[in-house]
């Protein structure tokens, strides 16, 4: 009964996947920066700052190359939510720490889950206006992807439309569905 609202859905999840796996050189090269400035950080600094053996000057100076530090984050997380870095790091780790658990098979459990809540979430929100669902054949994927038409239930029938939402660094772009 909801081979439309699947479809969608797995589309959505490929989609997303696909955005992902792309993120995660990104952020590779946003790690090699970040060590890359830690060693530089760390050969002029060295453990001086531990011992406390800075002038006045010099301790500024060692301020301004901490935040300095913290660019290639900065940069990397400007133009992505704080949920989007959190999964991508996810992922990096993964590939990292453990041979049996790559990148794909962490975005794939993050978005099975994620998949099995939105279903969840849409058939609640159907089924709060409309009842319990008697036909969905009247529901359709866009040629965009989005999924629209009406959803027929036991008290009314309701108009399903997707919508793009999201904006920069606020969140990543993403369909948000209106039943209506």
């Amino acid at each position: 009964m909801t081979n439309q609202i699947d479809v969608f859905l797995e589309n959505w999840k490929q989609s997303a996947k696909t955005y992902y796996m792309s993120q995660l050189p990104l952020y590779v090269e946003m790690k090699k920066e970040w060590k890359t400035a830690l060693d530089i950080h760390t050969a002029k600094w060295g453990c001086s700052v531990a011992v406390g053996l800075l002038s006045k000057e010099d301790l500024a100076e060692y301020r301004f190359s901490c935040e300095t530090l913290k660019e290639p984050s900065r940069k990397f997380e400007s133009i992505r939510s704080a949920s989007e870095c959190a999964i991508i790091s996810d992922m990096h780790y993964a590939e990292n720490r453990t041979k049996n658990n790559s990148a794909n098979a962490v975005i794939e459990k993050v978005l099975t889950r994620e998949v099995d809540r939105k279903k969840k979430q849409f058939i609640a929100r159907v089924e709060k206006k409309a009842g319990k669902f008697t036909k969905t054949n009247l529901l359709k994927i866009g040629v965009d992807g989005s999924l629209n038409g009406f959803v027929k239930g036991e008290i009314k029938t309701v108009e399903v439309s997707t919508i793009y939402a999201g904006g920069y660094n606020i969140q990543c772009l993403h369909y948000r569905v209106l039943v209506k």
